[in-house]
């Protein structure tokens, strides 16, 4: 039997429009453009590879259409469409006989929709199928609105399998999870089945992406010094208990947490650390402290690895669970902590997001990790529904009272799938599917009204505060610790080069060193950077009043 052929698309979750904006010479370097370098190993369609290769061996051919990895080289193009077109035929040579997309982000929908209009044309004969988060929750408006084939909803493997098995055998696709254009007049909300033991799924295939490539870019979640460390992302678990209103992760499996053991994981580093030399790992979950018990071997097995200067990472720490021996365990193995505390208002957090973090606790924690050394970075979102202007005053005001190192702040952002996306449509502000808000969905960016704040004030807002805590009034330049805030605002710059307030930090912190050289080449730079940058010099005017007590605020 000839060997069948499955080409898995990567797609970037940096939305088609802003990509084409990019393309203009007078949007580059902007203030507001996300980093196109803040990439992770797309694990899903890795684990997806894995298993289907342990199952068809050399039968199966596997090959990835990766635009996350490629994005860095889209100037290099006319259009996205140009990019689009490139990257799939230098990705394989030959008509794939199953294209799998992956849509893990509402922001990549419309780049999904010109994908798939160019694949179709270059492959009419190939059997189109997508998969991933967005497209679990948006289903059928797929199926009615796209000339795609098939729906996967949830986790895949084991449908994956017996897809391809079938479309071997020629036998009718009919496999709880997945959809076809025949189902769309039937309800689809049934997942796929779950792998219940997760020991059992072979380790990610990375040979087939550029490993090296995800392993040197910057993070979102790295810490803020050791810039040239390398990075590898693992899933030690799969599922989230609790039911926060913004969260669509639920929608993909069932709330139970399934586990991998802690011998399967270190089974994994070991065989990471010998073919790529990484030491640090950062585990993907959705809650990593979940079980104690567990966390604790974890944490104590990366202690007592013979892998020298093994690091432990998480993206985020669930304040509800989270103990001072838990900070204890981390500190031993790793250099940085992230709280997801998600609002500063007990109301919001009890009445209106329903996650019921506990303040004063966040608190502490924060304090306590400082203590114990570690980067602290705390996240928080503004713009729930019914969310008013005291109340996110008041969220503010504990902001500014928390000795966080950092402050990642976002705008909510509806997901199909989240009980928030229900509730701004039962509001009547939003449409259940909604493509133009997929388009704009940035998590530092509202693109709709409500009844209590506009989409500018919000903007306005949170991008204002960022610049006040993180920047102006940045707890390190505040309290005098200096070399703890040059490493953050180093790192913070080299991903945005133009960040004035970044580049106006970046001289407080020398200056109060006392190094008067570099304070001086920062200053030329800051004097340079606002006469020949158009958004830095914009960034400057819009938000200048903040900087009323420092010496820049008249300057130019």
């Amino acid at each position: 039997m000839k060997a069948t052929s499955i080409l898995f698309v990567n797609l970037p979750g940096t939305p088609y429009t802003e990509l084409a904006s990019r393309l203009s010479a007078d949007n580059k370097g902007s203030y507001r453009t996300l980093s196109i370098d803040a990439r992770s190993l797309p694990l899903g369609i890795l684990y997806l590879s894995s298993y289907i290769k342990a199952k068809f061996q050399t039968s199966l051919e596997q090959y990835i259409a990766d635009y996350f990895e490629k994005l860095e080289t889209i100037e290099d193009y006319d259009s996205v469409d140009g990019f689009i077109r490139d990257i799939a035929m230098k990705s394989i040579s030959t008509p794939p006989d199953i294209v799998a997309i992956s849509i893990m982000f509402s922001t990549s929908y419309k780049f999904f929709r010109n994908l798939l209009s160019i694949y179709k044309s270059l492959w009419p004969n190939s059997t189109f199928i997508v998969g991933g988060i967005h497209a679990t929750n948006t289903a059928g408006h797929i199926l009615q609105t796209t000339d795609i084939d098939y729906v996967f909803r949830g986790e895949s493997e084991i449908a994956l399998y017996k897809f391809i098995k079938n479309y071997r055998e020629k036998i009718k696709q009919y496999i709880p999870g997945v959809y076809a254009k025949s189902d769309i007049n039937q309800d689809v909300n049934q997942i796929c089945e779950l792998v219940t033991n997760l020991d059992e799924l072979p380790y990610p295939n990375l040979e087939l992406v550029n490993v090296s490539s995800y392993i040197n870019a910057k993070k979102i979640f790295k810490a803020y010094q050791d810039l040239d460390k390398g990075v590898i992302e693992l899933v030690g678990s799969r599922g989230c208990p609790y039911k926060c209103t913004f969260c669509s992760g639920h929608s993909s499996n069932n709330r139970n947490v399934r586990f991998r053991t802690v011998e399967n994981i270190m089974s994994e580093i070991k065989e990471l650390y010998k073919r790529y030399g990484v030491v640090r790992f950062v585990f993907n979950d959705d809650l990593v402290v979940a079980n104690e018990t567990r966390f604790f071997k974890l944490t104590n097995a990366f202690r007592d690895s013979s892998i020298p200067g093994l690091e432990f990472q998480s993206q985020g720490l669930d304040c509800r669970s989270v103990t001072n021996k838990m900070i204890d365990a981390v500190t031993e193995r790793g250099d940085a902590v992230l709280f997801a505390v998600d609002s500063g208002s007990q109301y919001i957090q009890k009445h209106i997001i329903r996650k019921n973090v506990k303040l004063e606790r966040v608190r502490e924690l924060v304090d306590y990790s400082r203590k114990k050394g570690l980067i602290v970075r705390c996240n928080f979102i503004f713009g729930f529904p019914n969310e008013t202007k005291k109340l996110m005053d008041d969220a503010v005001e504990y902001m500014r009272s928390l000795n966080a190192d950092w402050y990642q702040i976002f705008t909510a952002v509806p997901f199909v799938g989240t009980e928030l996306n229900d509730q701004f449509v039962k509001m009547g502000i939003l449409n259940k599917y909604d493509e133009e808000l997929w388009e704009s969905c940035h998590y530092g960016v509202r693109s709709f009204d409500t009844n209590t704040c506009t989409a500018d004030e919000l903007n306005h807002f949170t991008y204002s505060l960022n610049l006040e805590l993180n920047f102006v009034n940045n707890y390190n330049l505040r309290t005098g610790q200096y070399v703890r805030a040059l490493s953050i605002f180093k790192e913070i710059l080299s991903s945005y080069p133009f960040h004035i307030f970044g580049l106006i930090a970046l001289y407080q912190a020398y200056k109060g060193l006392g190094d008067l050289e570099n304070s001086l080449k920062v200053k030329e730079r800051i004097n340079k950077t606002i006469a020949e940058n158009g958004s830095s010099r914009e960034m400057y005017e819009k938000y200048r009043n903040l900087l009323k007590n420092t010496e820049f605020y008249s300057k130019f």
